[in-house]
């Protein structure tokens, strides 16, 4: 009597998370004004407790993302930008929420999270990220219940 294994290859993506949303990323993808205010609420909010990213960087793919569109930017950049979108948004409540982003804080995270989800798996997370992916990986998991 032998161990039976899988056929199935190990896939860490597998353990990390569940299946993406079928939902685009792309149709989600927040408006420029509201890009600056999930922006200014993560330097606001979440990088004090992080201290994880270099503002001056990250602000120029803020820049970036506000005067392109979606499949303009690179994998990576939207790995980084929609954890930071994700990250915001758990740091605010119902009523910033509905003030800020016209919509609920329940349907911006679940909507964030499955975005991030699949930008993450998109900048192909274990095959070969780089600090943009990592950082934004570490950010996914601090908004992890």
């Amino acid at each position: 009597m032998g161990c039976s294994r899988h056929s199935e290859p190990f896939h860490v993506e597998s353990v990390l998370f569940d299946q993406p949303s079928t939902c685009s990323s792309m149709h989600d993808w927040p408006q420029p004004v509201q890009i600056f205010r999930l922006w200014q609420t993560f330097i606001d909010n979440v990088n004090p407790m992080t201290n994880l990213l270099h503002i001056p960087t990250t602000q120029h793919l803020v820049l970036e993302a506000t005067h392109r569109k979606y499949g303009e930017l690179s994998k990576q950049s939207r790995a980084i930008l929609s954890s930071v979108f994700l990250t915001a948004v758990e740091s605010m409540t119902d009523e910033e929420c509905l003030r800020t982003m016209v919509e609920t804080r329940e349907c911006l995270l679940k909507k964030f999270f499955a975005m991030t989800k699949t930008c993450l798996l998109d900048a192909d997370l274990m095959e070969g990220a780089n600090m943009d992916v990592l950082q934004a990986l570490v950010l996914y998991l601090v908004s992890v219940d």
